[in-house]
């Protein structure tokens, strides 16, 4: 791209210009050994949690904690190894959403539900690494066990200066068919769009 300063052009060749799938990075990493230590530490961190927290619902409220900070992380990394640039439109947001399920878990989820303006929208996907050899003991349980999810959602988003909301509205650990996470854009943080702009050609260029 071209920068212009005090009337001088400057032309910066940038890293973006080598896209990637979100599979394509996925596969050409260790992905068995990942997968299976985040099955497990997964899985053994939820034990732990479930001993120090009687009520289900504050499991969920934690691990959408933590997953928010891991998303909030996973949004350099997502951009820097994609080449993909910044969000252009509300479709681009899910699709962007998608890509980064399939970087990070192996897993492309299916876009529908999209609402007139694109600020709702659902992704529906099969197991993931989460979930793997899961099973839960009481299927009417309040108990989220893959809420992580959500949370690193709304993380990625936030640091991108945009508020959601997800809600995970089928789950295959629950008896349904496929997993299916409600995403709602509730609101874009328009007051310094620039400087978001900014960061983002600063880090991914």
């Amino acid at each position: 791209y071209q920068r212009r300063v005090h009337g001088i052009s400057f032309i910066y060749y940038s890293k973006m210009a080598q896209k990637k799938s979100g599979m394509e990075i996925y596969n050409s990493s260790m992905t068995l050994i990942k997968s299976e230590l985040l099955t497990f530490t997964y899985g053994t961190f939820m034990m732990q949690l479930l001993k120090d927290y009687v009520n289900p619902e504050e499991v969920n409220a934690k691990i959408e904690e933590i997953g928010m900070n891991i998303g909030n992380r996973l949004v350099d990394e997502f951009f820097a190894k994609s080449g993909y640039g910044i969000c252009t439109t509300r479709r681009d947001i899910a699709y962007k959403i998608a890509e980064g399920f399939a970087m990070f878990l192996g897993v492309k989820p299916d876009l529908e539900d999209f609402k007139s303006d694109d600020r709702e929208f659902a992704l529906v996907f099969d197991d993931t690494a989460f979930t793997y050899f899961v099973e839960l003991p009481e299927p009417t349980s309040p108990l989220i066990y893959a809420n992580v999810m959500c949370g690193i959602i709304k993380g990625a988003l936030k640091t991108l200066n945009i508020v959601a909301k997800c809600t995970f509205i089928k789950d295959k650990l629950k008896g349904d068919e496929r997993n299916k996470i409600h995403v709602v854009l509730e609101q874009e943080l328009v007051d310094k769009p620039e400087e978001v702009k900014a960061k983002q050609i600063e880090q991914y260029s």
